[in-house]
């Protein structure tokens, strides 16, 4: 075994901070004497992320940094006893090796010479395979040849383009907060290098919130505001069968007349009565899911199909069906500004399904399904200058929709639209 090979393990190990989990005290501090025979000192100009990528590689492979050197056989207490036995030969073996390999050390040369310059290639061989590490890193996550200059000049989906498949596919997770950031290695400074493609591809992203924000995408997959959106373009289509019955009743001004028309269909068997009312209290049990638990708003949608009745003027008709679908657009404009609030940028999707748009234009509110556009990583930079304020979860479950409540600090606050907003 060559004696440059015991001596740079060791240093390596006390350089890199490394001392096995799984081993028995005993076992450590026979490691611990061994080095401290060899009067050996850490070396500091290795960076913590070089260390820590170091560190782990070892730990996924189970092994001690000597073992990459020189396999798994070495003994601790036999090097303590080589050294104080043989100091002079170990002096000379290492002398001699170091010069066969172009290291300039002097015949006879103290022992701390030799300890220097195998400390100084330890560095150099830690930092030549971070180096190493880093442009593989660079290549697999951007590609064989890069254009950087046009590529830092770019942002969102143009951005996103320009990535190979793979890493087109994490940083959209990411920025998403769908893929955790620290799932990525920290191994050749990859997992930096994917935060700053996430944060060029989208200006909004926040590692530090991704806890929250992963909430409130989860909560618009599968949650209460899932629920609510998936209610909300069913109400809508309730709300297109209700309109088309109330024409199918071909209504006229007069409702006292249209009253005696319905009663005359309806003892003649005609469906279209029926029809409409059926529609009529499918729309009424879908607003209330939509706005189940929101008080004064359960009691507009009772008093709207209290008012609504199949006798009632064409006119009377379509401005109960309007009213209703303003009921609803309120409701959609809190599930963006919720979403805006919890994610720090617009929705980069539509809440209004195809179906829903189309039956609203065709209603004549195409004001409602203009407004209700996906947001782009573009302008991510600007939602979040502008983003609402943030209050602590706790301290925003006081505030109701309208009504101004004021805290011990002196500030007031309410809700517009389940915003938060500050009064003073």
């Amino acid at each position: 075994m060559r004696a440059h090979s015991i001596i740079e393990a060791l240093l390596a190990e006390k350089q890199l901070g490394y001392l096995p989990q799984q081993e028995e005290d005993a076992h450590l501090r026979s490691w611990a004497a061994a080095m401290n025979s060899l009067g050996l000192q850490p070396v500091t100009q290795i960076n913590e992320q070089d260390r820590g990528a170091f560190l782990q590689q070892m730990s996924n492979d189970g092994k001690t940094f000597s073992d990459y050197i020189f396999g798994p056989g070495l003994k601790p207490g036999t090097i303590i006893a080589y050294q104080a036995d043989n100091t002079k030969k170990v002096s000379e073996d290492l002398s001699k090796e170091l010069r066969s390999q172009g290291f300039k050390v002097p015949v006879g040369a103290p022992m701390s010479v030799a300890v220097t310059l195998i400390q100084s290639k330890v560095s150099e061989d830690i930092s030549r395979r971070a180096h190493e590490e880093k442009a593989t890193t660079h290549t697999e996550l951007l590609g064989s040849n890069p254009d950087v200059d046009a590529l830092s000049k770019l942002h969102g989906e143009q951005f996103l383009a320009q990535l190979p498949a793979a890493t087109r596919a994490l940083v959209k997770g990411i920025a998403d907060y769908q893929i955790n950031p620290t799932t990525s290695s920290i191994r050749g400074g990859r997992r930096e290098l994917v935060l700053g493609l996430v944060k060029q591809y989208d200006p909004s992203f926040d590692q530090t919130a991704y806890n929250s924000r992963a909430r409130v995408r989860q909560d618009f997959t599968s949650g209460k505001a899932a629920f609510n959106i998936r209610s909300l373009n069913t109400a809508v289509s309730h709300l297109d069968e209700l309109s088309r019955a109330a024409e199918g009743l071909e209504n006229r001004s007069v409702s006292w007349w249209n009253t005696v028309v319905n009663k005359g269909l309806t003892v003649t068997g005609d469906p279209r009565v029926t029809t409409f009312n059926v529609a009529a209290n499918a729309v009424e049990s879908e607003l209330a899911s939509v706005f189940k638990g929101m008080g004064a708003t359960d009691q507009e949608i009772k008093a709207w199909r209290e008012q609504l009745s199949a006798s009632q003027s064409p006119a009377q008709l379509r401005g109960n069906i309007n009213e209703a679908i303003t009921l609803m657009s309120g409701r959609l404009s809190a599930l963006r500004a919720q979403w805006q609030v919890g994610m720090g940028k617009p929705a980069d999707f539509r809440i209004l399904s195809n179906e829903s748009r189309n039956i609203l234009n065709r209603l004549g509110h195409t004001d409602i399904t203009a407004a209700d556009t996906p947001g782009t990583p573009a302008q991510a930079a600007q939602a979040t200058q502008h983003a609402a304020p943030q209050l602590p979860p706790a301290v925003q479950a006081q505030l109701a929709e309208g009504q101004a409540t004021t805290f011990g600090n002196g500030q007031t606050w309410t809700l517009r639209n389940g915003q938060p907003v500050r009064l003073k």
